[in-house]
């Protein structure tokens, strides 16, 4: 859900590859394991699936466990309704601990989802410079600034939510073993929510599957995706003050040719504060 940004430009902040970002016009995305908390999309996961809900599912014709249900009721001599209950009973604990497993543990969580982070900081936000410091290389990079208010980004962009408390499943309340309200919300949630200590980030989260990106290599040769953004989308471009020269002519030069609607800007040191000021450059 697009939560309070419209009309608002969301930034992206490199330490590196720039120009090759704003010539072939796309942007990495990343797993959960290249970020930089620790906790980051990792829930919490408490409570046992109800004998019921896991009975039900031995009894659903279109599970893939019915069939075992059918050889247990035969091989006992029991009813389908009984055989179901005994195979709940039997491994309620085991399935509860295989949820907990997945959701609790990074592999699980990397191989879900890439996603493209953005900042929604702006720059009279005490947070500016800290994001400068931490994603630009100590004002060394360069920030992109994107306007996103296009209805086609309402179900993929969304905003971090940030709490002292970690997202959890609570596995009592699973009333469907396969498709229940509660895996969606903390799906969600597990995605969408950081320990407060972040909230200086303002960050959105745009969720990517491989349908909507492309794949590519890095210098190690290694497979990385990328999102391609279309021209119009982008706003801004403005260049730490420890971009080279050659640098930042060859960034003008490209935003000429094909971003002539896009500001490059030069970030400035104050004389006396510690605030930061925005130079045109073209």
């Amino acid at each position: 859900m697009w939560e309070g940004a419209s009309n608002m430009v969301l930034y992206r902040y490199l330490a590196s590859h720039w120009t090759e970002t704003l010539r072939d016009g796309r942007l990495k995305v990343a797993r959960p394991q290249e970020f930089n908390d620790s906790y980051d999309c990792l829930g919490v996961c408490v409570g046992q699936y109800p004998i019921s809900t896991v009975k039900q599912h031995f009894l659903d014709q279109h599970s893939p466990v019915y069939a075992t249900t059918v050889a247990t009721a035969k091989e006992w001599n029991l009813t389908i309704e009984d055989a179901a209950t005994m195979l709940a009973r039997a491994n309620v604990r085991g399935m509860s601990d295989n949820m907990a497993k997945m959701i609790t543990d990074r592999d699980s969580v990397n191989a879900i989802q890439f996603i493209l982070c953005f900042s929604g900081a702006q720059e009279n936000d005490s947070s500016h410079s800290l994001m400068w410091s931490h994603y630009a290389n100590k004002c060394n990079g360069v920030r992109f600034g994107f306007d996103f208010g296009g209805p086609e980004f309402e179900m993929y962009l969304n905003a971090v939510r940030y709490s002292t408390e970690r997202a959890t499943l609570n596995l009592s309340l699973i009333k469907d073993l396969q498709d229940d309200h509660e895996y969606l919300r903390f799906n969600e949630d597990s995605f969408l929510m950081k320990s407060i200590e972040w909230a200086y980030e303002r960050e959105y989260r745009m969720m990517i599957d491989d349908k909507h990106s492309e794949e590519g290599k890095d210098k190690d040769g290694n497979l990385i995706r990328f999102w391609r953004f279309k021209p119009e989308y982008l706003r801004t471009v403005d260049l730490g003050f420890g971009i080279r020269k050659e640098e930042e002519s060859e960034i003008i030069d490209i935003v000429a040719k094909s971003y002539r609607h896009v500001k490059v800007r030069r970030l400035l040191m104050s004389q006396q504060g510690y605030s930061f000021a925005l130079e045109p450059l073209n």
